[in-house]
């Protein structure tokens, strides 16, 4: 299927591209609205028409509604699916995007799993109907229910966490401590666990020690039956449930061998991401040919990053983190010289168009603290509030300098 991306960031074009042809689809990359109607045109001309465009929300002269809405509005645009993609996300952005007749609309940095699945529920819907559009809500509404193992002592806390479970269509099989939860796990095939911490008999801990011993050896016994790589078991998710919710308490259940952990009182949406987190986690890594991180990410850990999450973003490849990476530290320098011109020359469009050109390179690193200070310059800029962009582009060259020098750090050791 032919895919048209519209995105004014290089980096962007080439990764979405990756994505798009490792389904199996057929991508043109342009960059700007007036090259993208030119190619959409094009296309349909030669009866070859796009099928989809994925299109970027915030590009200069023609901004993602803008080429929407001239796409939607033509004759041959009846058919086409587009999914808009936004680093800012509006209050009234859907109203909008139902309006023009616009399938899906999904916030930066894209993930390849909700991309996918945005993809799949979009071209499924019927031509002549138009429902709401597609967000990462619905995406996550409709994943895959999951097989549930509850380890949890408290009738109150088990009955609410059943029911908050159950009322996201996930199944629930109850242990009232840690001795049935480790019974239920040798019995059972379960796609996660949720295990409290303290219970009779044998607490949260202590179970979660006996079902990782059991994998290992369930691991051993299956690869001396079958010499396969394929004969792998891998470890179920484990998502502690602590009432202490105290400094160090994530540490300490990741050293335990749990994957993450959710506070008590349990609040239904920080259960319902904790949970989507750690098993979108666990089927990426389940999904990938090629390893995560290398040597790099045992020996550093970047702070100033998310290495897990840029690594999703390229896919799980190595050689594709350390091109995008490069790129992204040969060009940064370019891109504070030409913010500085635009804060010295008092021109608040070019420091708009520079903040959000590095701001959009930024965000495919998960980059919180340096994504955040390029979006206040230029936001600074898109208002014309020159005075303080001096004292803000100092914030983004601090965090731009720490990013770079760890970024720096892990691609040498992924060389090792």
């Amino acid at each position: 299927m032919p895919v048209l991306i519209v995105d004014d960031n290089y980096t962007n074009r080439i990764l979405l591209q990756e994505m798009i042809t490792s389904w199996g689809l057929v991508p043109t990359i342009t960059a700007n609205g007036k090259e993208a109607l030119d190619c959409f045109n094009k296309a349909f001309g030669s009866g070859t028409p796009y099928r989809l465009i994925l299109l970027d929300m915030q590009m200069p002269e023609l901004d993602g509604f803008d080429v929407a809405k001239t796409i939607k509005a033509a004759p041959s645009g009846k058919d086409v699916r587009i999914i808009l993609l936004s680093s800012i996300g509006e209050r009234g952005d859907s109203d909008r995007c139902k309006e023009i007749g616009i399938s899906g609309y999904l916030p930066k940095p894209i993930k390849q799993s909700d991309l996918l699945d945005a993809i799949m529920m979009t071209m499924g819907l019927p031509s002549e109907e138009m429902p709401t559009v597609i967000t990462r809500h619905k995406v996550y509404e409709e994943r895959e229910r999951f097989n549930i193992l509850l380890a949890e002592d408290n009738l109150i806390n088990q009955t609410l966490a059943i029911k908050l479970l159950e009322t996201r269509g996930h199944r629930v099989t109850l242990a009232s401590n840690g001795i049935e939860a480790v019974e239920a796990f040798k019995k059972g095939d379960f796609d996660l666990i949720l295990m409290d911490i303290q219970m009779p008999e044998m607490d949260g801990f202590e179970a979660t020690k006996a079902i990782r011993n059991l994998e290992g050896g369930m691991r051993k016994e299956k690869e001396s039956k079958i010499q396969s790589p394929k004969s792998k078991i891998e470890s179920i998710p484990i998502i502690a449930m602590t009432a202490h919710a105290m400094t160090g308490d994530r540490e300490k259940c990741i050293d335990a061998g749990m994957d993450d952990y959710v506070s008590k009182p349990i609040k239904p949406e920080a259960l319902y991401s904790v949970i989507d987190k750690v098993a979108r986690k666990s089927q990426s890594e389940k999904e990938q040919k090629r390893t995560h991180p290398s040597q790099g990410s045992k020996t550093f850990s970047p702070k100033t990053f998310d290495l897990f999450s840029a690594m999703e973003t390229v896919l799980g490849d190595e050689d594709l983190f350390q091109e995008i990476a490069g790129m992204f530290l040969e060009t940064c320098s370019d891109n504070i010289a030409k913010i500085k011109e635009g804060i010295i020359g008092n021109d608040a469009g070019i420091l708009e168009m520079e903040a959000h050109s590095l701001k959009g390179a930024v965000s495919n690193f998960g980059a919180k603290e340096t994504y955040e200070a390029a979006y206040r310059l230029e936001k600074l800029g898109k208002e014309g509030k020159m005075a303080t962009a001096a004292e803000e582009l100092l914030n983004l060259e601090r965090a731009l300098n720490e990013l770079a020098s760890e970024m720096k750090i892990v691609l040498q050791e992924m060389k090792k």
